[in-house]
Parts: structure tokens; C-alpha cells; sequence
């Protein structure tokens, strides 16, 4: 079904999407407080620019950015829809493994929890590094308009630990020393430019596009990149702490500071074969992030099955126990290998936030 939609920014964005049966994207209460407890937070924060920055830092600071579950459903081959697409789902997964998504999943999951905590939040589409690959509707954030009328962007990808006051008629520069961020008018809509977690100076370009799209459009979305997309085919995960961002993307791992970016490979491959990062791929450990070689040179999963049982191989990896599991060959059973057996480029990725 194609189908040209038009934007409440007046651009006219062009889609070919399978068409979707959905459940209802509302998390239950029970779950909302679960989320919120783990996030550090006592209750639902009042719905003040001050309450929307206290719940999207914590958001920032706890909830990564991977592609772990979804490597391992693609290497698995299974025709069922990729994980986390669901809001309920993602929370479920995040809360058991700490696991996250890339910005699909994430933008559904986060204009979820905002809405059942009270914000008017809407699900928003934008193309990422655009001047680069073209305008394309390739990534998804949210927006939040409060009671004073200002549209605020909170991005589950560039995770700028405070939303984001911006204008269609006006720029803005807001500094921060590991997340700055850039807006202005171009193009007939708002463009806003990041910083990555794997350079020190490179600016980002994201193009918003579409300002109130369904979950239905959310799914679909994440759906046709199953075909082609940046995180398909290598490990990718990234967290952000008070004082750096650590990004692994498969065998290097990136730590971004306000002074500068270093960046380091497997030296010690029996220290970093035992789990995905020295304790556990996503915890608040110092050695949070750490990348294999190993595991990025291995050839991807066979068939359907993650592991020798039925639950997913990755229940073994993700943890948030203290102590590392066994060896278990990870990439080998849990798909997080590049399907060629080799490490893509970084920088070379399609529209990949990084």
C-alpha cells in the first residue's frame, strides 16, 4: 500500500508500508510503576517543563540505546514481528535484561510512559543525517507541547537528558558540555544537529518531518527496516552517565567525554569473552559497553533457535546480576555477529545514531 501523507510541517512524505493490526500501545499501572521505580522516580512527575526534565534524564541515564534484541531476531530468521515494538513488551524486556531498542521501539515505549504519566506527548518522525542519505522518513522522537504552547523534542536516540524547547521561525543553540544541541528552520520544517557518541566534533543533522503519527505508523515503520537498516547487521548499543557516553558498535568501544572521544578494542579477549562487558552489557559498572572482536568476527545463528533451550540465548547474557555467566559463546548463540562475518565501518551505516 503507498500511500503520501502530509505532514503537519507541510512537507509531503512518501510511504510504502505493509499495513498493521496493533494492540493498544497503553501500559497498565502496574507496569507504569514498575518502570518508574526503576528509573529512579516515586511517582509520575508533575506534567512541568521541570516534571517532563526530571522523568527524561532519568530516561537518559538508565534506558540504552542497542540493537541487541533486535540482531538476535534477525539472526534467528523468524518471521515474527521484531521485539520491542510493542510498548509493554519493550518495558517488560528493559526491566528483565536492560535492554532498550533502537528509535523506533524506543520512541513507542517512551511517548507511552509519558502519556500514562499525564504529558501530551506525540509520536514524531524525522530523517536522520539527511544532507548525507536524502530525506527519508528513517527516524522517530517525540514531542511534547505542556501548557505554555512550546514544543519540546524528547529523543529516545539522541538522548540529551533534557527536552529540547525549539521553533519552526526561529534557531536555538542549547550547550551542554556532552549534549549540546543545534535547532533551526530548514527545508520548509525544524532541523536539529546532536553530537554522536563515537566523534568528538561530528554534528549530526536530523530532519523533523511528521509531528503526530500513530502507533500503527510506528510499527510499520520499524517493520521495513527489518529489509534494510543501519543496526541490522552489527552489535550496537550505547548508555549515557553523568560524566560520559559509552558506545560499542562491534569489536570498538567508544567512550565520549566533554575533553574528547577514546576509543578501544578487545586486547584481553578471555577478560571480554566471559560476558558482554566485563560484568553485564548494561549495567552501571565501570566496564559497561566493552565490545568483542570475537564475537563480531563469528558467523551469525542458524536457523530459529537463540540457545539450547526454548527461552532466547540472551536471557544468559543480559543480566542484571553482578556476576557474570558462564562462557556460553554468545555471539554463536545469540546472533550478535554481523551476518558477512565482518565489522562494518563505523561512519558508514545509513542514518545510524551513533
Amino acid at each position: 500500500m503507498s500511500s503520501s501523507r502530509s505532514s503537519s510541517s507541510g512537507r509531503s512524505v512518501r510511504s510504502n508500508l505493509p499495513g498493521v493490526s496493533t494492540v493498544s500501545a497503553r501500559l497498565v499501572p502496574a507496569l507504569v510503576e514498575r518502570v518508574l521505580e526503576r528509573l529512579g522516580l516515586d511517582g509520575p512527575p508533575p506534567a512541568t517543563p521541570e516534571g517532563l526534565d526530571r522523568l527524561y534524564l532519568a530516561w537518559s541515564r538508565t534506558v540504552p540505546f542497542d540493537n541487541v534484541r533486535k540482531r538476535i531476531a534477525l539472526a534467528s530468521g523468524s518471521p515474527d514481528p521484531l521485539p520491542g515494538a510493542q510498548p509493554d513488551d519493550f518495558f517488560e524486556a528493559f526491566l528483565r535484561h536492560g535492554t532498550g531498542g533502537t528509535c523506533w521501539p524506543t520512541s513507542g515505549a517512551l511517548h507511552a510512559l509519558l502519556v500514562a504519566c499525564g504529558f501530551p506527548a506525540r509520536r514524531a518522525t524525522g530523517a536522520m543525517a539527511y544532507l548525507e542519505f536524502g530525506i527519508a522518513e528513517s527516524h522517530a522522537t517525540v514531542i511534547v507541547t505542556l501548557d505554555d504552547g512550546v514544543d519540546r523534542l524528547v529523543d529516545s536516540s539522541m538522548l540529551t537528558e533534557r527536552a529540547i524547547p525549539f521553533r519552526a521561525d526561529a534557531p536555538a543553540e542549547h550547550p551542554h558540555p556532552l549534549h549540546p544541541v543545534r535547532s533551526e528552520p530548514a527545508d520548509g520544517a525544524v532541523r536539529f544537529w546532536f553530537k554522536t557518541g563515537t566523534t568528538a566534533d561530528r554534528e549530526v543533522p536530523c530532519l523533523l518531518l511528521q509531528r503526530d503519527v500513530s502507533h500503527d505508523h510506528y510499527l510499520a515503520r520499524y517493520g521495513a527496516s527489518r529489509e534494510s537498516g543501519p543496526f541490522n547487521d552489527v552489535l550496537h548499543a550505547r548508555r549515557h552517565f553523568v560524566d560520559r557516553v559509552v558506545t560499542i558498535r562491534g569489536d570498538t568501544r567508544y567512550e565520549r567525554h566533554a575533553d574528547g572521544v577514546r576509543a578501544s578494542t578487545a586486547e584481553d579477549e578471555r577478560r571480554w569473552e566471559r560476558c558482554l562487558g566485563g560484568r553485564q552489557l548494561l549495567s552501571d559498572g565501570n566496564d559497561v559497553l566493552a565490545g568483542t572482536s570475537s564475537w563480531s568476527r563469528a558467523p551469525p545463528l542458524q536457523g530459529r533457535g537463540h540457545g539450547s533451550g526454548s527461552r532466547p540465548g540472551y536471557t544468559s547474557v543480559l543480566t542484571h546480576d553482578r556476576r557474570c555467566r558462564a562462557p556460553m559463546q554468545p555471539a554463536r548463540r545469540c546472533g550478535l555477529s554481523q551476518r558477512s562475518g565482518r565489522v562494518a565501518p563505523v561512519g558508514h551505516h545509513g542514518g545510524a545514531v551513533t
